[in-house]
Parts: structure tokens; sequence; C-alpha cells
């Protein structure tokens, strides 16, 4: 049987958007990261962003490879209560 994994995280700012994606996923991409984990486990990215980040996000190659391999499911700031953007917030 397949685990499931989730990765999380939350990103936002047109220059955290633009690091995460050159090198973050860049790291992640590499062979012996997130490929070779997805021969064994199911993979999800949870992804915290603004409809502008994502958008941004979804434009750079590098996520689209990402999305190639693993399940991205972005959740956005927006729509998370008050509470949830004004400190800790328990899901």
């Amino acid at each position: 049987m397949r685990t499931p994994i989730a990765l999380v995280c939350t990103v936002w700012g047109a220059g955290f958007c633009d690091f995460f994606c050159r090198y973050c996923l860049a790291t992640l991409l590499s062979p012996a990261n997130l490929p070779r984990a997805c021969a064994d486990h199911d993979l999800t990215l949870l992804l915290y962003t603004t409809d502008d980040d994502l958008a941004r996000m979804q434009a750079h190659p590098n996520f689209r490879k990402l999305a190639d391999i693993v399940a991205v499911k972005p959740t956005l700031l927006e729509t998370l209560p008050p509470g949830a953007r004004s400190g800790h917030w328990i899901q």
C-alpha cells in the first residue's frame, strides 16, 4: 500500500513566490527528492497562498513540473477565517 504524505507550504508575495519556484522547487524536484519519494508514496502539496500568487507560481516551469508528479491543493489565504490571518490558528 502506498503511504499518503502531505507537504505543507505557505508562500505569498512576489519575491517569496519567485524564490520558492526557482530554488525550493528546484531542490524538491531533484531526482533524489520528490521524484524518488513519489515512487513509493502518494504526495500532496498543501499550498497556502493568495489568488494572485498562485497564478504567478502556476506560470513558472518548476511549478508545472511539480504539478506533474504531486497533487497540488491550494488554499487561498483570502478564504481563511479572520483569526487565521492574525495569529496562530488550529485548522
